[in-house]
């Protein structure tokens, strides 16, 4: 029974999760007496597939009915079930009750409907014709008894009219012969009513011998039952664990995929940081640097007879051109102006932006100076080049001239190189 009831509650949590069956609504067995209190309600399933029979009992005693349903198809279905008391039962399959599998209502009944410790109207009434005709019978006898007494009496009389004990003995033998007669009206009375417990008696053995037979069977369908159901859940919830599991594995491998690419980006990201960082680094070490290039003067007197003048021309924010030069004094003792010098500068190196960096008396200084300014520039991401030196007012056949590009800072004749770049400060 518990099979029964746990089943029936899980196709009841699962019908009403199910979309709208189709139902012919609860129909009486019958509109009067016991026949008005069993109901049928015949559905077919919203979601296909066969459709369902339920029986409903509203009496307070359990009943055990019988049914019929004629099918449009010429086909019909037959069953019997108990219904316990104010209950209903579980939907029975029912194929044909599908109009979609050809199917459909044609007509139905409920009949050899059996309440429980009741007898059926026909057993009743035979039972009350056995008890009158018994009851006849008796009072049949009991009346020839009477009639043969009286006639025995007429005798007794007419013989001894004046007999005071035959009168006692015939009131004594009356007595008897009642006596007799009730006895064995209540002997038959008694084995009447024992044989009638007795029929009824196999009669409720052999509903209850039916109904345990008709329980067994039901036990057994829903176990059978409870077993499909069992077993196609466990399968459905194998299927849902197989599935939890793929998409946790999906999800694990979406998040390793999600945590590599935002490392890719992160690294990306710093990579492009440090770019900046490092561009920015350079720019500001140009700009600190070229900022630090110092325009100098030239001074007009100088102790010395000649000055060694090293010259930078700022191309761009990115390039610096060194171009030493070589100025001689005039006749008044006197350095080329500083303007002189610079516009003969642009003009001979095509270079703008000269400005002079710093004034030495000898050689070895200028050269020091410029190794010092190329490699400060290096480190400071700077492009340095270097042109050949210009000379400024060497005396020469009593002129002041300047020194052309085939002679060294000594005014040695170079030699020819194959390039058409300009050798460096070192003739290099």
């Amino acid at each position: 029974m518990k099979y029964i009831f746990l089943i029936t509650n899980f196709l009841i949590c699962t019908s009403a999760l199910q979309a709208q069956d189709t139902c012919q609504g609860w129909q009486k067995a019958g509109s009067m007496g016991r026949q008005a209190q069993i109901s049928i309600n015949i559905c077919e399933r919203a979601s296909g597939g066969s459709g369902y029979v339920t029986l409903k009992n509203s009496a307070d005693t359990a009943v055990q009915v019988s049914y019929k349903i004629n099918f449009n198809n010429g086909e019909s279905q037959s069953g019997s079930t108990p219904i316990k008391a104010n209950s209903e039962t579980s939907g029975s399959s029912c194929f044909n009750c599908a109009e979609k599998n050809g199917g459909g209502i044609q007509s139905w009944s409920v009949y050899n409907i059996e309440f429980e410790g009741e007898v059926t109207s026909s057993s009743g009434n035979s039972s009350n014709k056995n008890k009158q005709s018994s009851s006849t019978s008796g009072w049949e006898e009991e009346e020839g008894l009477l009639n043969d007494d009286e006639s025995n009496e007429d005798n007794s009389y007419s013989n001894d009219s004046y007999s005071e004990e035959s009168i006692n003995q015939k009131r004594q033998r009356e007595a008897r012969r009642a006596e007799e007669r009730r006895l064995a009206q209540r002997r038959a009375e008694e084995k009447r009513v024992k044989d009638a417990i007795a029929r009824q008696n196999r009669a409720n053995a052999q509903m209850e011998q039916k109904a345990q037979q008709d329980l067994d069977s039901w036990n057994n369908m829903w176990d059978k039952a409870g077993d499909a159901v069992r077993a196609d859940q466990e399968r459905k919830w194998a299927e849902m664990e197989r599935a939890r599991e793929r998409e946790a594995e999906a999800y694990k491998r979406r998040e390793a995929e999600r945590r590599q690419q935002q490392q890719e980006w992160e690294r990306e990201r710093l990579r492009e940081k440090r770019e900046r960082e490092r561009k920015k680094a350079i720019e500001d070490a140009k700009k600190t640097f070229l900022k630090s290039l110092e325009d100098h003067k030239i001074p007009l007197f100088y102790e010395h007879p000649q000055a060694f003048v090293l010259c930078v021309s700022k191309i761009n924010n990115e390039t610096i051109k060194i171009i030493p030069a070589l100025l001689y004094k005039n006749s008044d003792k006197q350095l080329p102006y500083k303007q002189d010098v610079i516009n003969s500068i642009q003009k001979e190196r095509n270079v703008e932006n000269v400005q002079v960096h710093g004034i030495y008396s000898n050689f070895e200084d200028l050269k020091q100076a410029s190794k010092r300014l190329y490699s400060k520039g290096k480190q400071r991401y700077i492009t340095v080049t270097e042109a050949n030196r210009i000379e400024f007012g060497k005396p020469q056949n009593n002129k002041t001239t300047k020194t052309n590009d085939s002679e060294d800072f000594w005014g040695n004749k170079k030699k020819k190189t194959k390039t058409k770049k300009d050798d460096d400060f070192w003739d290099n």
